[in-house]
């Protein structure tokens, strides 16, 4: 869902809070370098961090949620993890979103160059979300679409290259339960979408992300497998070829419901967030875990 942010070390992006909801979230930068002190970036005054974020082109993009407020609750912001963002760092920009007047909203994606976002408007469970894809800089309409229908819902979206494809993984209107990955693309607005992957195929018991690499030749997925009975991240290269399971461990109780998946600004590296936070080498299935998640605490992550 995200990007790798500054060279160097690399950083990633990660929201907390308490599963029992009583602690508002927060957001920090954190290294992959061992005994690096993690950065706690501060929400605007009166509001709170919703644990919804995506990164890229070296803009990170955020939602509040404004305890109380007569008009719409939640708010979209960007900031620069290179412009100094710390704690109480008043360098938030934001940015408006589109008068749909639903809740929650959650920021999916950002495109490698920083300038779009999808944000998703959840219509409940009766009704489809809506999407739109909003321009981060200043001025520019966004476009809004239905990336589904009836009671489906999307779980994640993501960028290929360039800012003219958008992946997303949502539910089928016959089914909401069974999942798909479509293929939207932006230049022939609006697009229907073309199915990449569905469960069912190749072993997929459910999908629950995908990415595609920077050079949009790898589409990776998060899937569980065996009946639902293992955890597994595949990549397969777009102009067809075989899969790769890079990574899968047996599914336990205590797992999240989300998934994040992400491959670094390079396409060498993934990034899992599932329970476990893993950083997994594309070429050898390599993992090496940076973090880990207690039953008292959920997790976000991305780069």
């Amino acid at each position: 869902m995200s990007r790798i942010l500054v060279d160097g070390p690399a950083q990633y992006v990660s929201t907390r809070g308490a599963s029992d909801g009583r602690a508002t979230p927060v957001l920090a930068l954190r290294s992959t370098a061992p005994g690096r002190p993690s950065r706690h970036v501060a929400a605007p005054d009166g509001e709170q961090w919703t644990g919804s974020f995506a990164a890229g082109g070296g803009v990170i993009a955020a939602i509040t949620h404004v305890p109380g407020a007569s008009g719409p609750a939640s708010r979209l912001y960007v900031f620069s993890p290179s412009n100094g963002a710390a704690v109480g760092d008043p360098r938030l920009r934001a940015v408006p979103l589109p008068p749909v007047r639903t809740s929650p909203v959650e920021v999916k994606a950002v495109s490698r160059d920083g300038a779009l976002a999808v944000v998703v408007f959840d219509a409940g469970w009766d009704g489809g979300e809506k999407c739109a894809v909003v321009p981060l800089a200043e001025g520019g309409p966004a476009r809004t679409w239905q990336a589904s229908r009836t009671t489906s819902h999307v779980l994640d979206a993501s960028f290929g290259p360039g800012g003219e494809v958008v992946l997303a993984v949502a539910g089928v209107p016959s089914a909401p339960q069974h999942r798909r990955i479509l293929r939207h693309d932006l230049t022939g607005w609006p697009s229907e979408g073309t199915v990449l992957l569905e469960d069912g195929d190749h072993g997929v018991f459910q999908i629950h992300a995908a990415d595609l690499s920077p050079d949009g030749s790898l589409l990776a997925v998060a899937e569980t497998r065996d009946d639902g009975a293992t955890f597994a991240v595949s990549v397969t290269p777009v102009s067809g070829g075989p899969r790769r399971v890079l990574y899968q461990r047996p599914v336990s109780w205590a797992d999240p419901t989300e998934v994040d998946l992400s491959f670094d600004g390079t396409g060498a590296h993934l990034l899992v967030g599932h329970g476990e936070i893993c950083r997994i080498d594309v070429a050898d299935g390599t993992c090496r875990v940076l973090a880990r998640c207690d039953e008292e605490h959920w997790m976000r992550v991305g780069w």
